[in-house]
């Protein structure tokens, strides 16, 4: 079964490094937008580095998943600026 994932709106957490960021990788060379989110702003610079050299559309927001006021500001700017939320991961 295949699954299209163009013009798909994604956030993807903890996607600076690891799994995080081989799941973001993966959206986003399907034609997804991704956001990305991470607690370290040089990691959430090398992926916009790596998404911006490849042409891949998307976003990056410094964020932790335990700050529950930041994560809705998250999501508000994401739908402001894609008009939608498709996938959180």
């Amino acid at each position: 079964m295949q699954i299209d994932l163009k013009g798909k709106v994604v956030v993807v957490t903890g996607a600076g490094r690891g799994i995080g960021r081989s799941i973001a990788s993966t959206f986003a060379a399907e034609g997804s937008h991704v956001v990305i989110t991470d607690v370290k702003q040089e990691l959430l610079d090398e992926v916009k580095a790596d998404f911006a050299e490849k042409g891949w559309s998307g976003a990056q927001h410094l964020s932790d998943v335990r700050d529950f006021a930041r994560s809705q500001q998250v999501v508000a700017e994401v739908v402001a600026k894609f008009g939608r939320l498709d996938v959180l991961i």
